[in-house]
């Protein structure tokens, strides 16, 4: 989810690769973590993983419990991590020096993850990782893909830690197999555009936060579903949550033709800034709204059939 950050280092990931490259990719973790190697066998690939032939990368949940005892960030538990508790809490004091708007609780993460990030680029030898890229719930990794017989195929696959409640993390990042051009982030997109509409923000890592008190108010799938359904005035199922085409057919159910209408073009402005196609379902729209919505097609794939109208 966090883009093509290794550019020219990376390539998508034969199906049959991603089990051994993983394997080795946690084995390196082991080595570098050794106090913590039950907390790296629970690491949980989500997403399109394994669904599709080849994969762009790879995403990889974690439960913040796994890193420490409650979920919270504390001095204590730090060694067991190779993290150094002085060091974390300068880099936590002059995150917090600059934050705006995270809360404690967000910048005490990123300061964990950033020392994490640095320990493994100052440790391992076949894990690289973006430093600077790391986020309040995110690190961006980089490993050499292996094949069935552990070797090397010359090029890396990037994997991306996604840390947070795990109940959470295997919702947001959630994805059926692809169907012609639509893939599971067009279902998570189309998700955050409905609750925008409504005055939330849609997290990742984080849940659902009211936009104008700051408040999360969803930090469930239980609670994100039953929130979606109450802005909507019609229960939704996780089951019609679970890929575009299902939610899409929620949202014309649902909503009234203006609704419609500003969830569409919210949601066509996000995919103008994302590197996928417009569903096939939406491509009129596109083609006649492009204009009024100033959409550039610029991150459209080379075979989208909207590529004659840019």
């Amino acid at each position: 989810m966090g883009g093509n950050i290794f550019k020219g280092r990376t390539a998508g990931i034969p199906k049959e690769y991603i089990e051994p490259t993983l394997e080795k990719y946690y084995e390196e973790l082991i080595n570098l973590f050794p106090k913590k190697r039950g907390a790296i066998q629970k690491f949980e690939p989500v997403g399109s993983v394994g669904k599709k032939a080849v994969s762009g990368d790879i995403d990889i949940a974690i439960d913040a419990k796994e890193f420490f005892t409650n979920g919270e960030v504390t001095p204590e538990e730090l060694s067991a991590w190779n993290v150094d508790p002085v060091q974390w809490e300068k880099t936590y004091l002059l995150l917090k020096k600059r934050a705006r708007t995270s809360t404690d609780y967000m910048i005490r993460w990123k300061a964990f993850l950033k020392e994490i990030a640095s320990y493994i680029n100052e440790n391992s030898d076949l894990i690289d990782v973006a430093e600077k890229k790391t986020t309040t719930g995110n690190i961006f990794t980089i490993i050499e893909q292996y094949n069935e017989e552990s070797e090397e195929q010359g090029i890396g696959v990037q994997i991306d830690w996604m840390v947070g409640s795990i109940d959470w993390l295997r919702f947001s990042y959630y994805s059926d197999p692809p169907v012609e051009n639509v893939k599971g982030l067009h279902r998570t997109q189309l998700i955050l555009s409905m609750f925008s509409v409504k005055g939330y923000t849609f997290s990742h890592i984080h849940g659902v936060k009211d936009k104008e008190t700051k408040e999360t108010v969803a930090r469930t799938s239980e609670d994100a579903i039953k929130l979606l359904g109450k802005l909507y005035g019609e229960a939704v199922s996780n089951q019609e949550l679970q890929n575009y085409i299902t939610l899409h057919n929620y949202l014309k159910r649902s909503s009234n033709p203006e609704e419609y209408s500003e969830v569409l073009d919210t949601y066509l402005r996000i995919l103008d800034y994302t590197r996928a196609d417009i569903p096939w379902d939406m491509q009129d729209y596109w083609i006649q709204n492009k204009d009024r919505l100033n959409l550039t097609g610029r991150y459209l794939p080379d075979d989208s059939k909207l590529k004659q109208y840019i």
